[in-house]
This record gives structure tokens, sequence and C-alpha cells, in this order.
């Protein structure tokens, strides 16, 4: 089934990252030049660090406890849904 928004709504991406950002493959670096990108096009978009990503952020954030209730919130209300 395919959606389709009204006019003038914006739509929205949600990235899921689940790697270690620093294994040696550039799929993480990808995933968030691909953020940029969704952003620069006009989509709202939502990151969600889980695991081993969770060291993306780790020095330059406050430690937040997201919770999977949030995520499935996240994944209810979105267009497109994209894991690294």
């Amino acid at each position: 089934m395919i959606l389709k928004k009204k006019k003038g709504q914006m739509e929205n991406a949600l990235l899921v990252f689940n790697r270690n950002p620093y294994d040696g493959t550039d799929v993480t670096w990808n995933g968030l030049r691909l953020v940029k990108q969704l952003i620069n096009i006009g989509l709202s978009v939502n990151t969600f660090l889980m695991n081993d990503s969770v060291d993306l952020a780790r020095d330059v954030t406050k430690q937040q406890e997201a919770k999977m209730t949030e995520l499935a919130q996240w994944v209810k209300e979105t267009d497109k849904v994209i894991s690294f």
C-alpha cells in the first residue's frame, strides 16, 4: 500500500543505527551522509542509536534513555525507515 502525503505536508524518515561506528567499513559514515542529504532535500529526519552505535554520540551529547516505545512511535509516524 502506498500512502500519499497531503500537499504541503513534510515527509519524514527514521534512520536506525545499530553498528559499531569504527568497524573498518563505511556503512555508518554513509548512513550519516544520507541523513545530511535527506535533510537537504527537505525531509524531517529522526535518528535512533542503539547498541554499539551509541559511540557515535557518547562524548558530545547528554545521555538519554530512549525507550523502545519511543522508537515504535517514530516507526508508526514515519514514511521511511532505514537501518544501518
